[in-house]
């Protein structure tokens, strides 16, 4: 028997789609470009006994490759929660909610990510109370 890894990565459908709801079959783990050159391995999840998983979700994952062609997930790892605010809604009345909202996408063609990192400098510079960061979809 293999050894067990732990893996990283963003949940993606395979294939890519805007329109299907995700099946335990079309889940696919893509890496990171720094660490794991971006490739993708798909989610054998049969062994959990339930799961809830979305696409671009960052996750880590334990479990068995053995053939190289998909990942036999053991154990699905989340990050860690961040702590909630230490504000009350009296302090928000009075002095309102601050808001960033910005709209993606994030890379540029030459694969940078300038327009990301600036939203960051930003958002850590003005610490807002909520920062939304959405993705246009075009459906043709």
């Amino acid at each position: 028997m293999k050894n067990e890894i732990v893996a990283v990565g963003r949940i993606c459908l395979d294939p890519p789609t805007t329109t299907a709801r995700p099946t335990p079959t079309s889940l696919v783990l893509e890496t990171s470009r720094r660490l794991g050159a971006g490739s993708r391995v798909q989610l054998n999840l049969s062994s959990l006994p339930s799961f809830s998983l979305f696409p671009g979700q960052v996750i880590g994952v334990k479990g068995v490759n053995a053939s190289g062609a998909y990942l036999a997930v053991k154990e699905i790892l989340l990050p860690q929660r961040l702590p909630c605010p230490d504000i009350t809604s009296a302090d928000l009345l009075t002095r309102g909610m601050r808001m960033i909202v910005a709209s993606g996408p994030w890379g540029t063609e030459t694969g940078g990510w300038e327009g990301f990192d600036e939203i960051c400098r930003v958002a850590q510079s003005e610490q807002p109370d909520v920062l939304l960061l959405v993705r246009l979809i075009r459906i043709i």
